[in-house]
């Protein structure tokens, strides 16, 4: 281990403690039992972590700095999971990137997602084929016909 991985292990400890330590006073945490400690919580996150990302170093600053945004958001209500024990922290490291932003913003990308799916299901077909595009332009005539197939045909006879 280097030295540099020291330094960014004990700095992750320290910050996941201190985001900890700020949701303490959270109305929220007070009402319910804290069963966690905020230390006992940061070291074992930082040490799942590591374990993960271990091979390379800069994964695992990426993450860290992903986990400790969502940490700190009041509205994803992790931190106030893990404290009083809702969550573990093997199930909170072992979550999607996805997976990390507020209930309420899962729920609204979840039902714009299938608004959107539901607006392009039902698009209505065009009724006739002129108003079909074709190559950035619409057909001009029906049926793509802009001449009389006599004038195309030099053979055809216009005078029986």
């Amino acid at each position: 281990m280097t030295p540099t991985t020291c330094g960014a292990k004990e700095a992750c400890k320290v910050a996941v403690k201190k985001a900890f330590e700020e949701h303490l006073n959270n109305e929220e945490v007070t009402n319910c039992e804290v069963i966690c400690q905020p230390s006992k919580l940061s070291a074992t996150y930082e040490r799942l972590l590591y374990e993960k990302h271990e091979p390379n170093i800069n994964t695992y600053k990426l993450r860290f700095r992903k986990d400790l945004t969502s940490l700190k958001n009041k509205q994803t209500d992790f931190a106030v999971d893990l404290l009083t024990g809702k969550i573990t922290v093997e199930e909170f490291s072992g979550l999607d990137e996805s997976q990390l932003i507020s209930k309420t913003r899962q729920k609204q990308d979840a039902e714009l997602l299938d608004k959107e799916l539901k607006s392009k299901i039902t698009m209505n077909m065009p009724d006739t084929i002129n108003s079909i595009k074709n190559n950035s332009t619409f057909v001009s005539e029906k049926w793509g016909v802009s001449e009389s197939a006599a004038k195309i045909d030099q053979e055809f006879d216009t005078e029986s």
